[in-house]
C-alpha cells in the first residue's frame, strides 16, 4: 500500500513545482511569447508608426505608438532613445531625461541618450547638468555639430569663455552650414574681452567666406555695458500688477567674480532703481509688453519675467521669460503683503484689477550656499 504524502511534504513538492514553473518554464514562454514572429511585426509597425508620427511632429501619437512597441522590447535602446526624443518633442524634459537614463542603463556608451539629457537640462534651464551630459556626449561623439554647438552655449552662458571659443569654432569650422555656431562663436569672443578676435573672425566669415553659405549673412547684436535688474509682472490677461523689482548676483567670487552661476544670491528693492527710472520701465517695457500680447490676441495668465538692464538712464530688455525664478523670488514674495493665494486666485478668475497690491518698504536679501567647486564641480 502507497502510503499518502505527508502535510509538510506535498507543501515541499508544491514549492520546487512552483519554482520550477517560475524559473524555467515562465522565462522560457516568455523569450518565446515576445520573439515570435507575429510580435516582430507588431514591434517593427509601431516603431515604423512612431517615427512617421514623429516626423510629421504629431508628438503624442509618437508617444502612445512607442510606448505599446515597449511591451514588445522594452529592453530596446533605439526605442527608448526614439520615445525619449518623441517626450522632447512634446516639451516634456523630465520624460526625456527618464527614458534616456533607461537606454543609458543598458548601453553607457550611447552619445545620443546623453545628448537628449543634455537638451532636457537645458530646457530645464539646470546648465551645469546640461554641461556634464553634452560634454559626455561629447566625448562618445564629437562629429554631431549639434552637440558641439550646444556645449559650446552651454560653456558661454556659464561664463566659461575658453572652453565656448573651442567648441563653438571647433563646430563653425568643421560644418560649414552652421550659422549659429559661427555666430555665437564671435559672441564669446567678444563677451570674453577678446574685440580683436572677433573682428578677425567677422572678416573671416564676411570677406574670406570661412564658413561657406554660413558666412553670407552675419547678424551683429550692440553690446550692452551696465548693471541688471529683474522685473516681475502677474497678469490674468486683462489687468496685470509689478511685483518689486530685484537684483541677482551671478558671479561665484567675491567682488562679483567668476563664472557665472544660477544665482548666488538676490536683493530688493533695487538701489538704482530710483521711481524716475522705475516710470521709464513701466511707460517703455511693461505696458507695451503687457498691450503687446493683448493685441496679438494672445490670452496669456500668469507671470512674464522681464530679465533687464541699465545702461546709462535707460532701461533695455535682455530676456522675456514665463515664471519667477530663483533666487529673486525669495526677496520678492516677502516684501509683498498681500495673501499670495489671493492675487493668485484673483488672476484666474480675471479680476486683478480688483486687487491692490501692497508692497512693504523693508529690504529683503538672500545668499545661496553652494558646495566646494560649484559651478564646475
Amino acid at each position: 500500500m502507497t502510503s499518502a504524502p505527508k502535510i509538510g511534504q506535498a507543501s515541499s513538492n508544491g514549492i520546487y513545482l512552483l519554482l520550477l514553473v517560475s524559473v524555467v518554464i515562465a522565462p522560457v514562454i516568455f523569450t518565446w511569447i515576445t520573439t515570435s514572429p507575429n510580435n516582430n511585426g507588431n514591434f517593427d509597425r509601431l516603431l515604423n508608426a512612431g517615427k512617421t508620427y514623429y516626423d510629421s511632429g504629431d508628438a503624442q501619437k509618437a508617444i502612445d505608438a512607442f510606448t505599446e512597441a515597449l511591451l514588445y522590447k522594452p529592453s530596446e535602446t533605439d526605442l527608448l532613445l526614439n520615445l525619449a526624443n518623441a517626450y522632447r518633442l512634446s516639451n516634456k524634459p523630465e520624460q526625456v531625461i527618464r527614458f534616456s537614463n533607461e537606454a543609458l542603463a543598458i548601453d553607457h556608451n550611447l552619445g545620443a541618450g546623453h545628448f537628449l539629457i543634455g537638451c532636457a537640462y537645458l530646457r530645464l534651464n539646470q546648465n551645469k547638468n546640461a554641461i556634464q551630459s553634452l560634454q559626455q556626449a561629447y566625448d562618445i561623439d564629437n562629429t554631431i555639430g549639434a552637440v558641439g554647438y550646444l556645449l559650446g552655449k552651454a560653456k558661454l552662458t556659464a561664463g566659461n569663455f575658453e572652453d565656448a571659443i573651442f567648441f563653438l569654432e571647433e563646430v563653425a569650422t568643421y560644418e560649414e552650414g552652421h550659422l549659429g555656431a559661427a555666430y555665437t562663436w564671435s559672441q564669446a569672443l567678444m563677451q570674453a574681452g577678446q574685440p580683436d578676435e572677433a573682428k578677425a573672425a567677422l572678416t573671416d566669415m564676411l570677406a574670406n567666406k570661412k564658413f561657406g553659405a554660413a558666412s553670407e549673412q552675419v547678424v551683429i547684436e550692440g553690446f550692452l555695458d551696465g548693471i541688471e535688474l529683474s522685473c516681475f509682472v502677474l497678469t490674468d490677461g486683462e489687468s496685470h500688477v509689478t511685483f518689486p523689482f530685484a537684483k541677482d548676483y551671478k558671479r561665484i567670487g567675491e567682488g562679483d567674480t567668476g563664472l557665472n552661476t544660477g544665482g548666488m544670491g538676490a536683493v530688493s528693492p533695487v538701489p538704482f532703481n530710483d521711481a524716475v527710472f522705475k516710470q521709464k520701465i513701466h511707460d517703455r517695457i511693461i505696458t507695451p509688453t503687457m498691450e503687446g500680447l493683448k493685441k496679438d490676441k494672445l490670452d496669456f495668465v500668469g507671470f512674464v519675467f522681464i530679465g533687464l538692464i541699465r545702461v546709462g538712464d535707460d532701461p533695455f530688455v535682455i530676456e522675456y521669460n514665463v515664471r519667477m525664478g530663483d533666487p529673486e523670488t525669495q526677496v520678492v514674495l516677502p516684501r509683498i503683503k498681500n495673501d499670495i493665494a489671493e492675487l493668485i486666485l484673483a488672476t484666474g478668475e480675471k479680476r486683478l484689477d480688483e486687487i491692490e497690491l501692497q508692497i512693504s518698504t523693508q529690504a529683503a536679501a538672500t545668499v545661496v550656499g553652494v558646495s566646494g567647486g560649484y559651478p564646475e564641480a
